[in-house]
């Protein structure tokens, strides 16, 4: 890894906070996947070698998640739930919406600005169809929504404040 001093220092800071090394695996995962936008082998090389822990643990807790990736990700990460009752209530239709809207020139999807990805329950099954947009819920969906959000979006509003 090029720069990992920001990661040691802030694992180092957990060390002095908590006495069990296993305690620090998920915060420095997630603060790698923000600072970095990935946890690559490199990064779990890194954190392995900082707590003292086997590669394979660290490794084994950052593909359980989904929301630890290898690759960098976009700037804004819409994960669309794909629980029975989002499901049932048309996330399918709000992924291929976003899918195909996001896809058009000029719609603001340029590359690296928009991934979207289908994931498990997101715990909101009374407010579906739901979706997150880099960890800010979205309920109660539907395509005059979803356009709202992706328009405040472009028009550089704060993600948490776009509907509320």
């Amino acid at each position: 890894m090029e720069n990992n001093t920001e990661l040691k220092n802030y694992i180092s800071e957990l060390k002095s906070v908590f006495a069990e090394k296993s305690t620090i695996i998920m915060p420095a995962l997630r603060f790698a996947q923000e600072k970095y936008g990935r946890v690559d082998d490199d990064i779990i090389e890194e954190i392995s070698r900082n707590l003292n822990i086997p590669p394979v643990k660290i490794l084994s807790a950052a593909r359980f998640y989904h929301f630890f990736t290898e690759k960098a990700q976009a700037r804004y990460r819409i994960e669309v739930c794909s629980s029975i009752s989002c499901s049932l209530l048309g996330s399918e239709h709000i992924y291929d919406y976003l899918k195909r809207r996001l896809s058009q020139p000029g719609s603001g999807g340029g590359k690296n600005e928009f991934s979207v990805n289908r994931v498990g329950c997101l715990g909101s099954c009374g407010t579906a169809p739901a979706m997150l947009i880099n960890n800010v819920l979205f309920e109660n969906l539907n395509f005059e929504k979803i356009d709202a959000i992706i328009e405040g979006i472009k028009s550089g509003k704060d993600i948490d404040k776009i509907l509320g």
